[in-house]
């Protein structure tokens, strides 16, 4: 639990307190157009979300385990992984891919993310933020967005 009893936070399993999400996200990029399949492996009382490029994987009919598959173009992609679980608990998981060799899934190769390896990576995912400037009598700010961008 963390430093949580420490700070005299105790679990209650009915306050939305008790609980945490974890958020991560990587982009991994493809040479080429690939029927590609990807599934969350969570174990443990915790909910999940996995998503590639804004597309939310469906629970596997047979098995319950959330996974995405289908033609995915060539360049950069984005995975997101949201997972909720109540603090204390026992929870695991693995990102997982699809390989050639049996049980034809396995965990997701650090070296799909590397952005050395794959230098189109933060070609692709770079951003300029907003520039956001206090007005001279301080009663408000101006907010300038990058070409192509917008609030949301």
């Amino acid at each position: 639990m963390g430093l949580a009893a420490k700070l005299g936070v105790e679990p209650d399993l009915k306050s939305p307190e008790s609980w945490y999400v974890l958020h991560l996200r990587g982009a991994f990029y493809l040479p080429k157009r690939a029927e590609r399949a990807f599934r969350a492996n969570v174990s443990g009382e915790a909910r999940h979300v996995l998503a590639v490029d804004g597309r939310v994987a469906d629970p596997d009919k047979r098995t319950g385990a959330v996974a995405l598959s289908g033609s995915f173009g060539k360049g950069v992609h984005v995975l997101d992984f949201y997972l909720w679980a109540q603090r204390g608990s026992q929870v695991s998981f693995a990102i997982e891919s699809d390989i050639k060799e049996v049980p034809y899934f396995g965990t997701c190769p650090a070296e799909m993310f590397d952005v050395v390896k794959n230098p189109q990576i933060p070609v692709a995912v770079q951003f300029t933020p907003a520039s956001v400037v206090a007005q001279p009598d301080n009663n408000g700010f101006d907010i300038t967005f990058a070409t192509n961008t917008q609030a949301a």
